[in-house]
């Protein structure tokens, strides 16, 4: 996070202890990390899930509300669990760019494909939350029930054995459920190819079939 050498980012000291930059450095280090580790990354990596969700033209409220509960909860969590604030039992599996190469590449699939899957499924859930209990309230604590309880399940669900790649083709499918449901309907046509390519990506990601034969 900090390097313990940055130039302070305020005008001046403190009038009252003279040394403000270093009390709020923490601060500031956690709020840039939310923006550019967290935030940032759900986003980008789960890009394929905003693109199904912004496309649903049903319960656009709901979905909204959910979406927006996710992105927070996500992207907090993500911040407090690579920067070490928490343990979730195994490491965190931090990405850098000094992972990309011949191989690297996957670690970022994998991360895509999980906030993919997770995004629709903490979506969705919370629109169900809602229709069901006919409250906003509903949807957000779902939403954000389900976003920790897949975060927490993240660093377990990334290994490379034949069982977690399992799991996580069929989070993927869980998560896929409901929005070609709705494809299926007619009424979202860009759907369907949504969904498949989400669907591609994570055949790439775990080769289901290698790993049903323990490979």
């Amino acid at each position: 996070m900090s390097d313990g050498g940055r130039e302070p980012i305020y005008g001046g000291d403190d009038w009252r202890t003279g040394d403000a930059p270093h009390e709020h450095e923490a601060v500031y280090d956690f709020f840039v990390d939310l923006i550019r580790g967290g935030l940032a990354q759900v986003a980008f990596l789960g890009a394929p899930a905003l693109w199904i969700v912004a496309g649903t033209p049903v319960y656009t409220v709901e979905i909204a509300t959910a979406a927006g509960s996710a992105l927070v909860v996500l992207g907090l969590l993500i911040t407090t669990f690579r920067g070490g604030h928490f343990s979730v039992g195994r490491p965190w599996p931090v990405l850098t760019n000094r992972r990309l190469g011949t191989t690297g590449w996957r670690a970022f699939l994998t991360r895509s494909v999980y906030l993919s899957s997770t995004l629709l499924v903490v979506v969705f859930g919370g629109v169900l939350a809602q229709a069901a209990g006919g409250s906003s309230l509903a949807n957000v604590l779902v939403a954000g029930a389900l976003s920790v309880a897949a975060l927490v399940a993240l660093p377990y669900l990334s290994a490379s054995t034949p069982r977690a790649r399992i799991g996580r083709f069929c989070y993927c499918v869980l998560g896929l459920l409901p929005p070609v449901v709705v494809a299926l309907t007619g009424t979202d046509p860009t759907g369907v190819l949504a969904a498949v390519t989400v669907l591609a990506l994570a055949a790439v990601d775990t080769r289901p079939i290698a790993a049903m034969r323990g490979r």
